[in-house]
């Protein structure tokens, strides 16, 4: 199948078992045995069932996040507010970091005079 370059300046070609038709045209015992990308996107649920995950010992973050969310809820339904909200104008203040677009030397931030209207 030959498809044009976005510019339009040259014709690339595709395999015929490359895109969104090839899941069919492979055997089911191909796909289990060499799963690709597009398989492992397609053989997701619509909404993840996390009981039947095989988390490894590298995914502690992911572990974390959900510990971290469902502590969060809870505090919601207990009428408290979850981590990071300040509902006290005076608390609720800027930390100056200089991290804008630009990188400063400490030397050199701490130059610059601090300005609210940043």
């Amino acid at each position: 199948m030959a498809i044009l370059s976005p510019t339009g300046s040259r014709q690339l070609t595709r395999s015929p078992t490359s895109g969104w038709g090839r899941f069919l045209q492979r055997s089911y015992e191909e796909r289990q045995r060499k799963p690709d990308d597009l398989e492992a996107q397609e053989g997701q649920r619509p909404i993840a069932i996390h009981a039947l995950e095989n988390l490894a010992h590298s995914d502690s973050g992911i572990v974390m996040l959900r510990r971290l969310l469902r502590e969060q809820l809870q505090r919601v339904e207990q009428g408290l507010d979850p981590i990071n909200v300040i509902r006290d104008p005076s608390a609720n203040t800027r930390i100056p970091t200089g991290a804008w677009n630009t990188i400063l030397s400490p030397t050199e931030a701490a130059a610059l005079p601090y300005s609210e209207d940043l």
